[in-house]
C-alpha cells in the first residue's frame, strides 16, 4: 500500500544525533495531553524556570507561558534551568524570540547535558549564562535527513548559523555547522567559545 499524502506530510522530516534540534513540519493539530504548570507553584514564585526534557510545542509553550507570566509581575531577574537533549527547531526559536522580548534579563543555566536546541537556550540567555562544571554542552547542524523543500532548508540553515554568530564566538571555520557534526564541549570549551558566561562551582554547602 502507498502511503497516504498526510502521513508523510506528518512524519518527521529528521531526528538529529542525540534526540537534537531538527526541522519538522508539524500536523494540523496536536492531540497529545497539555502541559500545566500552577502559577502559584512555589518555584515559580522564586522565578526560575525549568526545562527538563524533549523540546516541542508543548513543553516550549509552557516554558513561554511561566516566562511572560512572571515578566507581567515585574522585571526582576528570571532564572532559566536547561536539562535538556533539544528538540524542534522551532519550538526552541520560539523560546529565543520569547527571550528578546522581555523586559527582564533572563539567566540561563545548564544542569547537567545542555544539547542541541538546548544549547541555544543556554547562549540565548539575556542575562548571566552559566554552567555547572561536569555540564556537557553539545553543539550541531541542522538534520536534513527527509526532503523538505530546499527553500525552506536554506532559511533554517541561515537563521541558525546567525543565531551562534550573534550569541556566541564560534570559531568561523565552524560555521555553518554541517548536518552531521558533533561538536562536544566540557564548561571551559563554552565559556571560551562565549555560550556561558560563568562556571558554576560546588558551594560549601553543597557537599
Amino acid at each position: 500500500m502507498k502511503p497516504s499524502i498526510r502521513a508523510v506530510i506528518y512524519c518527521l522530516l529528521s531526528a538529529a544525533l542525540l534526540t537534537g534540534c531538527s526541522i519538522r513540519i508539524q500536523p494540523k493539530a496536536d492531540r497529545s495531553p497539555h502541559l500545566h504548570t500552577e502559577l502559584d507553584d512555589p518555584v515559580l514564585q522564586q522565578r526560575r524556570v525549568f526545562l527538563v526534557g524533549h523540546v516541542n510545542n508543548l513543553s516550549a509553550a509552557e516554558v513561554i507561558r511561566q516566562l511572560v507570566h512572571l515578566d507581567t509581575l515585574s522585571e526582576q531577574t528570571i532564572h532559566l534551568d536547561l536539562l535538556t537533549p533539544g528538540g524542534e527547531l522551532a519550538s526552541v526559536q520560539a523560546i529565543v524570540h520569547t527571550l528578546q522580548t522581555l523586559r527582564s534579563r533572563v539567566d540561563t543555566c545548564a544542569l547537567g547535558e545542555c544539547n542541541s536546541g538546548g544549547a541555544m537556550l543556554l547562549a540565548a540567555g539575556t542575562g548571566e549564562r552559566t554552567a555547572f562544571r561536569d555540564s556537557i554542552i553539545v553543539i550541531h547542524g541542522i538534520a536534513t535527513d527527509g526532503k523538505p523543500p530546499a527553500r525552506y532548508r536554506e532559511l533554517s540553515q541561515d537563521g541558525y548559523t546567525r543565531f551562534w554568530r550573534q550569541n556566541a564566538r564560534l570559531p568561523e571555520a565552524w560555521l555553518p555547522i554541517p548536518h552531521d557534526k558533533l561538536i562536544f564541549l566540557n564548561p571551559e570549551e563554552a565559556l571560551e567559545y562565549g555560550i556561558i558566561d560563568r562556571i558554576v562551582e560546588r558551594t560549601s554547602h553543597g557537599r
